[in-house]
């Protein structure tokens, strides 16, 4: 986490170093930090580019969650690119080849807890030690109900954590509930909390409100049958 922040220009010559990242390919990750409450921009009345020294920013989160979230926005963006050349010629299908499936464990971690996946994708958590939003690979399992999550950037990956959802509740928080009861600066768009039995607070950012409210309404029913009450 780079707390001390970057110029617009030293952002960018950063991305460049560290991630190999060409003009146009930083441009789209800032643009997705800056969407998803990653990447806070402390000069937001400047009009201007954004790689110049008239613009100062705040990264939010650290450097392997970063790349992994560029490399989603790059990809996201070529996409989208080829959708647009090609929407005229032909209707475009959904890959279902990059969805992640239910029931395939493929880049599962081998001590994932025993229980049928019924829902699984990456997103950000906020450590609770370091409060940084780190990216992480969820999986929703029933029978019984868990929330678990690992690091994807890992190439034999280990589970971090298995939420039991037993006695947990699931709901979105707003932004000034983010700031007056969480005490979180500047809070992120698209943001829920896990609160399991214990009291420990779960706080993850999706990439948008419809993917937030997919997982809210996977994550409920797991509650129900857990505990017999209303999550």
């Amino acid at each position: 986490m780079h707390t001390d922040g970057f110029s617009g220009l030293g952002l960018q010559q950063w991305m460049w170093k560290n991630m190999g990242l060409s003009g146009s390919e930083a441009e789209i990750t800032v643009s997705g930090l800056l969407r998803v409450g990653l990447l806070h921009c402390l000069t937001p009345d400047v009009k201007s580019l954004p790689f110049t020294d008239l613009h100062y920013y705040e990264l939010l989160t650290d450097e392997s969650s970063l790349k992994s979230m560029s490399s989603d926005f790059i990809q996201n963006a070529r996409t989208q690119s080829e959708g647009d050349l090609t929407v005229v010629s032909q209707p475009q299908k959904h890959d279902k080849s990059k969805t992640l499936k239910t029931d395939d464990y493929t880049g599962l971690p081998s001590d994932l807890p025993p229980g049928k996946i019924v829902k699984r994708g990456i997103l950000f958590k906020r450590g609770h030690f370091i409060p940084s939003w780190k990216c992480r690979s969820f999986v929703l399992q029933n029978n019984p109900g868990t929330l678990s999550y690992f690091d994807p950037s890992k190439k034999n990956p280990k589970v971090l954590n298995s939420l039991s959802l037993r006695g947990a509740t699931v709901f979105p928080v707003a932004k000034i509930a983010a700031e007056v009861a969480l005490k979180i600066a500047n809070p992120p768009d698209h943001l829920f909390c896990v609160k399991v039995a214990s009291g420990s607070l779960y706080l993850i950012i999706a990439t948008s409100d419809v993917e937030r409210d997919g997982w809210i309404q996977s994550i409920k029913p797991m509650c129900r049958r857990s505990a017999g009450n209303k999550c």
